[in-house]
């Protein structure tokens, strides 16, 4: 296969995966740059880290190809990257850190790093998201509140759907996790809005789940039976019934919605 011809399809198998990673369809991104790279061959060495540091980001997100994810990433870890395909996997090792119950300090590492690589402008919001939430989960508030400090303006201005439910999501987690219910509720039932309004509708899981936790704490449970009853909120109830991690919210309503 020509040079051309190997980029090209790099090109096609990148964008059809993150396609299928903007649905939540993990699997299937998965499946799509496996096929990419068993058909490029002895690709060259950048082409293939940018093909495998997205099967290693869509991987993890869903436990049936997770193990698949691991294995690349313990090869991807025995050579020297940089640039995204190095950020992804700082983020990746951070995650896997968090899953698998190693001390915060020692899993916060890696992300922190990952943070600082990312800069300011962001084009993956799912992997900007996942980063966070991690985060959140080594209990770095202070760092997630600064870096949500330095993009929440700039995203307020792009109209963008997907990075408008990422930052207020966060926002609302943050929150939440610190005990500040009132200012967890704002957030959410922004990032709410947005997903009922625009056209980032894999979002209102996310939203409606921290407004339902939020709820609980405040005693409130017809509140937080609400938004989880249909048939206003029947695809958030799937998600909850299957949730596992807030990376993965989503995923079989959207793939099944793709899939009819």
């Amino acid at each position: 296969m020509a040079l051309a011809e190997k980029r090209l399809q790099t090109e096609l198998a990148s964008e059809l995966a993150q396609t299928y990673a903007t649905l939540f369809c993990w699997t299937d991104a998965v499946h799509v740059l496996e096929r990419a790279l068993a058909s490029l061959g002895e690709a060259p060495p950048l082409t293939a880290a940018h093909l495998q540091s997205q099967l290693v980001a869509a991987g993890l997100q869903d436990a049936r190809v997770a193990p698949r994810a691991l294995e690349l990433m313990k090869q991807m870890s025995r050579r020297r990257l940089s640039g995204a395909p190095a950020v992804i996997l700082a983020v990746a090792r951070g995650m896997v850190a968090i899953m698998t119950g190693r001390r915060a300090r020692q899993a916060a590492i890696p992300l922190e790093r990952a943070l600082a690589s990312l800069g300011s402008e962001i084009e993956n919001w799912d992997l900007q998201a996942a980063l966070w939430w991690s985060l959140l989960l080594a209990e770095r508030f202070s760092v997630v509140e600064a870096a949500l400090e330095s993009q929440r303006e700039r995203v307020n201005r792009s109209g963008s759907s997907r990075a408008l439910v990422a930052v207020y999501i966060t926002v609302g987690l943050l929150k939440f996790r610190l005990g500040a219910l009132p200012e967890a509720d704002a957030a959410a039932r922004v990032a709410l809005q947005v997903a009922q309004g625009g056209d980032f509708a894999p979002g209102l899981p996310f939203a409606a789940t921290v407004l339902a936790d939020v709820a609980v704490a405040s005693g409130d449970l017809n509140e937080a039976e609400a938004l989880l009853d249909p048939p206003a909120s029947r695809q958030i109830a799937g998600w909850r019934r299957h949730r596992v991690d807030p990376g993965r919210a989503g995923s079989a309503a959207a793939c099944s919605r793709t899939s009819k």
